[in-house]
């Protein structure tokens, strides 16, 4: 362990003590005595500088040792206390540095759940007309109608003409009793020269059968109102048979 001491005798004198880059400049007044102790260990590095004043320090003195104080580059010795100096107040921030580079691209995140329905849009306006379409095929044909009511009876016709003289013969009635429709002839070759029909509903047709525009009928026959309505046809016949 070295020991130097320095007696400050002028006005004006100064002291260096390092530890490595470490310098404190002390500026003194007459009478004023410093006393600066540098601790050496067996490794050869310098330990921090205690700085001793036998009398308390004043002006540059004192205010040099805070500032080494406040550093961390020694310990303020006064009497029997040790006093490490104040912190000092905090630099000024230096200027921003300039803009990194653009990082990577991150994964890509999940997909979002489904938003809710959106409201009913306005209605459209009307589009214009389509063009006409073609012709489709013929439809299947419909099942038969109903048979229409009988119509009104006709004029009476006129007279015709009188027959030539017939034989001197006999007649007879034939009849038939069915439902809905009845028809009844004469018996052979023979003519017929009237006839009719009977039911409990109105009949929708009574007439002559049989023969031509040029021949006489022949039979007779009765259509009465429903397939299940019974009718009786009867025909009266003249016997014409040799």
């Amino acid at each position: 362990m070295n020991r130097r001491t320095i007696r400050i005798s002028r006005l004006r004198s100064a002291t260096m003590v390092s530890v490595g880059a470490v310098a404190v400049a002390l500026s003194v007044v007459p009478s004023t005595v410093a006393v600066a102790d540098a601790m050496q260990g067996s490794s050869g590095d310098r330990a921090a500088p205690h700085l001793r004043a036998n009398n308390a320090p004043t002006g540059a003195i004192a205010d040099a040792i805070r500032r080494a104080g406040s550093e961390g580059q020694a310990v303020v010795q006064g009497g029997d206390h040790d006093h490490q100096g104040k912190q000092g107040k905090q630099g000024k921030p230096g200027p921003q540095g300039p803009q990194g580079p653009q990082g990577a691209q991150g994964a890509q995140g999940a997909q979002g759940a489904q938003g809710a329905q959106g409201a009913q849009g306005a209605q459209g306006a009307q589009g214009a007309q389509g063009a006409q379409g073609a012709q489709g095929a013929q439809g299947a044909q419909g099942a038969q109608g109903a048979q229409g009511a009988q119509g009104a009876q006709g004029a009476q016709g006129a007279q015709g003409a009188q027959g030539a003289q017939g034989t001197v013969g006999s007649s007879y009635v034939n009849t038939v009793t069915a439902l809905g429709t009845a028809t009844v002839n004469c018996d052979g070759n023979d003519v017929a020269t009237g006839g009719g029909a009977l039911t409990t509903t109105p009949l929708t047709g009574s007439y002559p059968i049989g023969g031509t525009t040029v021949t006489p009928p022949t039979g007779w026959q009765g259509i009465a109102t429903g397939a299940g309505v019974p009718v009786t046809a009867y025909v009266v016949c003249a016997n014409v048979t040799p």
